[in-house]
């Protein structure tokens, strides 16, 4: 049994994913090296940042951003969901939660968190690094409704 639609949105959340402090990331995102003179670099697990083949009711997936502050000072650390489609508001169906060091800074509805805006997820200190870890389930109460 596979979940089509399912499939589309989930690999559509890597790429409307941005993390975002005081910059933008760019189109291209590089390996986060401190090298290219930018304030906060990110490194994403993969591309999409959820990449999950034949997503059934109770399955997760996830992946990590790390993001480095080559500044001098410290960083507020956001992250905000862009360019959303969501016509068969899968979104409702998915459980999305953002977690540092074991704790859960983002844990609701990947819905919720669409509409939510830019969501502030820690300061990161000057010349240091930090991982996010995400993580989406597959509400199992959703059956077979957005079989493809």
């Amino acid at each position: 049994m596979k979940f089509s639609k399912a499939l589309k949105f989930i690999s559509a959340i890597g790429l409307t994913l941005l993390v975002m402090g005081v910059f933008v990331v760019p189109a291209k995102v590089q390996a986060a090296s401190c090298s290219s003179g930018n304030d906060l670099e990110v490194d994403f697990s993969s591309s999409p940042i959820f990449d999950r083949a034949n997503f059934l009711p109770g399955d997760s997936a996830s992946g990590q951003i790390t993001v480095h502050n080559c500044s001098g000072e410290d960083k507020p650390i956001a992250m905000e969901a862009i360019y959303v489609s969501d016509q068969d508001n899968f979104a409702q169906a998915l459980d999305f939660v953002v977690s540092q060091d074991s704790t859960d800074l983002i844990n609701k509805k990947l819905s919720e968190f669409f509409n939510d805006g830019e969501t502030h997820l820690s300061d990161l200190a000057a010349g240091t690094e930090t991982v996010y870890n995400l993580e989406v389930t597959f509400s199992p109460a959703s059956g077979d409704h957005y079989k493809g």
